[in-house]
């Protein structure tokens, strides 16, 4: 069996949201699991557990760690990178991807994999669905519920945003990423609140999502987006910001809302339960896909890169130096 390294994001042994791709790793390797912190440091206690270690495969889920530390550590013979389109770097970053360059991508979010395929990476895409609830479960159809996650989604943003939606109340979930803190003010406009922190059992947090027939998707962007597809997967009415990757799943109108800056949302009783509905099935045909494409993942990791991408982007790099008016848009912002 080939030996497989895994790093990831320390934050994600709370949130286990790379959990569903390490069961499908470990059926095919034998797999080392390395968290780590949001940068990976030369002197990592990690790391220095991994010294004179051979890897058949690399695997970074969301984190790029500087490549030439990892190998005064390890070896390794194929690298795949899954990165994610809410936290990926820019141009002032060029060097994090060059070291790249010869790793697979795969990617959840099309836009960013569309970007980095034109950019000269190797890149394959997909589509992750959460197994969706048997039997319909509406919940209270002028209740919304809200995770405050990220700070570029605030409270206050999302209660004016439902000012005036024809819902009655929310709740919120105050469990915020690192480095965010939010607060529910003291003037709610003319919603009911209710609020909770972290369950100790998901199953807890679950039941409460269902009881609002609304779910408020808790980022402007996602790498994925497990907590709205989770929802969507309960039969949730999904009202997210029009953004990769919601705007990659939702079907304005039928299969969720979307709304932009500063816009304000209006429900009906009527639209959330046809929403419902129409989500319900479409979450069903995405599952029966996303349980044939995920066998694909194992064969992709280890296929050979394509050394015509890799002197593509080499050549980016020189069109960095000489021209960076002529850059892809994504990596000039």
């Amino acid at each position: 069996m080939k030996k497989l390294l895994f790093i990831d994001h320390q934050f994600h042994t709370k949130t286990l949201s790379s959990q569903f791709l390490l069961s499908i790793l470990e059926d095919e390797f034998d797999v080392d699991i390395c968290m780590v912190d949001r940068s990976i440091q030369h002197d990592s206690v990690d790391l220095k557990k991994l010294k004179g270690n051979r890897y058949d495969i690399l695997i970074c889920w969301q984190i790029m760690p500087d490549i030439t530390e990892l190998k005064k550590y390890f070896s390794f013979n194929k690298g795949v990178l899954f990165p994610m389109a809410d936290d990926v770097p820019r141009i002032h970053r060029l060097e994090k991807w060059f070291s790249f360059r010869d790793f697979k991508i795969i990617s959840f979010s099309k836009q960013l994999a569309d970007k980095l395929a034109s950019t000269g990476f190797h890149v394959h895409y997909l589509q992750y669905f959460p197994k969706p609830l048997a039997t319909k479960a509406t919940g209270s159809l002028t209740k919304a519920f809200f995770w405050s996650r990220s700070k570029d989604l605030t409270i206050k943003k999302v209660l004016n945003v439902f000012n005036d939606s024809g819902l009655d109340s929310m709740h919120i979930h105050l469990a915020c990423d690192p480095q965010h803190h939010d607060e529910i003010p003291t003037e709610t406009s003319n919603l009911s609140i209710s609020s909770s922190h972290w369950f100790e059992k998901k199953d807890d947090l679950m039941h409460t999502i269902k009881e609002a027939a609304v779910y408020i998707a808790p980022r402007k962007k996602e790498g994925i987006g497990m907590s709205f597809l989770e929802a969507m997967a309960m039969g949730r009415c999904v009202v997210a910001y029009n953004d990769t990757t919601m705007n990659e799943y939702i079907i304005h109108g039928s299969t969720g809302i979307l709304f932009e800056e500063n816009a304000s949302v209006s429900l009906s009783e009527q639209q959330i339960q046809d929403i419902q509905n129409q989500t319900l099935e479409y979450m069903h045909t995405g599952y029966k896909k996303w349980s044939k494409d995920k066998l694909q993942i194992c064969k992709w990791i280890q296929e050979p890169s394509n050394p015509n991408k890799i002197r593509l982007f080499k050549k980016l790099t020189i069109r960095l130096i000489t021209s960076p008016h002529k850059l892809p848009c994504f990596l000039s912002s």
